[in-house]
């Protein structure tokens, strides 16, 4: 368990506030652990205001890279109350929606003679169809590698830089 102390300013108080902050989500202040509530499915913290758990644990381990371009938290495993580092990212509600469910765009399609999955894709505006496939792991790879490529070229035209490796696990950095 790692612990980090970290000073924040909430945006509309003139004070800063000093906490400690573990990798697990585990908030202190003034050596004392606080108390999560849950409030909209979230933990949050009493400090000079309610705060977002998973705010400060990625504040104090990864600071956000490009503000004006990642302007939300996103939980890998969907659970928006599991606050450790590892299952958190920087993210924006474009590419957050692609961690909404755990098979995204793959559905059935009745095919002439057997059951057949098609892999479908609406990014930005545009629908992307790859077409028909014979088994889910073909249509589920597919679909994966034309997401990867779309969220690769949409960071680096937003932002410049290449997207952060937890945004795009599968892409191969080498393209």
């Amino acid at each position: 368990m790692v612990t980090k102390t970290f000073m924040s300013q909430a945006r509309r108080t003139r004070f800063l506030v000093e906490y400690e902050v573990t990798d697990e989500g585990a908030v202190r202040r003034d050596g004392n652990v606080l108390e999560h509530r849950i409030r909209a499915g979230r933990n949050y913290v009493k400090m000079a205001k309610f705060m977002r758990v998973d705010e400060l644990v990625l504040n104090a381990f990864r600071p956000n890279p490009a503000p004006f371009f990642y302007t939300c938290v996103d939980h890998l495993n969907r659970v928006l109350t599991d606050d450790r580092l590892c299952n958190l990212r920087w993210s924006n509600a474009t590419l957050r929606k692609f961690n909404m469910t755990a098979t995204p765009g793959v559905r059935t399609y009745p095919g002439s003679d057997k059951m057949r999955y098609m892999a479908r894709l609406c990014f930005r505006g545009k629908d992307y169809c790859m077409g028909t496939f014979d088994t889910f792991a073909e249509a589920r790879t597919e679909y994966m590698r034309r997401r990867d490529l779309l969220i690769k070229e949409y960071v680096v035209e937003a932002t410049g830089m290449e997207p952060h490796t937890s945004l795009v696990p599968t892409i191969l950095l080498t393209l």
